[in-house]
């Protein structure tokens, strides 16, 4: 398993069409949950310093992160 997230990290060349299709599957998962934190850590550090200005600062941002989160992970509008 440790092995497997190594690799994933690392970035090597895979051919995922053929081979174990739940290796393949963590080998793409592992990478697109670590973008998944990251994006969330900045919007929790984005309302940080934006709290600052003002409630109307922080309202903005929070709209603006709900407007973007589902066109960023193609999601149609509701």
């Amino acid at each position: 398993m440790w092995s497997a997230i190594r690799e994933a990290l690392r970035g090597s060349h895979q051919d995922f069409t053929s081979g174990d299709l739940n290796r393949a599957i963590l080998l793409l998962a592992i990478p697109m949950v670590l973008e998944m934190v990251l994006e969330s850590l900045f919007a929790v550090v984005d309302v940080f310093f934006v709290g600052r200005i003002g409630a109307n600062a922080v309202a903005t941002v929070g709209l603006t992160e709900s407007l973007l989160k589902p066109g960023l992970l193609g999601l149609p509008w509701v």
